[in-house]
């Protein structure tokens, strides 16, 4: 099998960031289905047509082939992470998911919702660090891959985080006009 692999290396890579991308797209698919949740800015603006195009990004595998492993591991990824959860997000639902996180926002301050968002991505950045460090090769590749990952994750997580805190500050003003009349 290992002969096989390092024969073809570009059909393995093409099956396994097919597989990838399209565990990202159907867990996303389960986890929001109206993208309501959905983080990357992309796929909320131009809908599921454009999230289903991203299957297509396997191809790069018969391009370049280092460039297909570190889009094979973030997307590998960015799957677990929504697959971890997708369970929560459709039980209870897109509304009810934000509701909860928008109330849980109210009572968090705004420095400790920075540590709990930026946490995950820099204990991933430093595991891509520290395999970049001790491997070589494709491996160092794979590494580049999880550093990747932490920064996109960052991102979004910060994203993530300014549309909740916004979110908060519209529920605060609705909070106070009702208040006063």
């Amino acid at each position: 099998m290992l002969e096989l692999i390092n024969r073809n290396p570009q059909h393995f890579l093409f099956i396994i960031l097919l597989i990838s991308r399209i565990g990202d797209v159907l867990t996303t698919y389960i986890a929001t289905p109206n993208l309501k949740l959905e983080a990357n800015p992309l796929v909320r603006k131009f809908r599921w047509p454009f999230a289903y195009l991203t299957i297509l990004v396997a191809f790069v595998a018969y391009l370049d082939l280092e460039v297909a492993v570190i889009f094979t591991v973030v997307s590998l990824l960015v799957s677990a992470s929504n697959a971890s959860k997708m369970w929560l997000m459709r039980g209870l639902g897109e509304d009810e998911y934000l509701k909860i996180f928008t109330q849980v926002a109210l009572r968090t301050s705004l420095s400790f919702s920075l540590l709990g968002f930026w946490a995950t991505p820099f204990f991933f950045f430093m595991l891509g660090a520290f395999l970049l460090i001790l491997t070589d090769g494709i491996g160092q590749v794979a590494s580049e891959g999880v550093i990747i990952y932490a920064l996109v994750m960052f991102f979004y997580n910060t994203l993530s985080l300014w549309k909740i805190r916004k979110r908060v500050r519209r529920q605060r003003a609705i909070f106070m006009i009702d208040i006063t009349q």
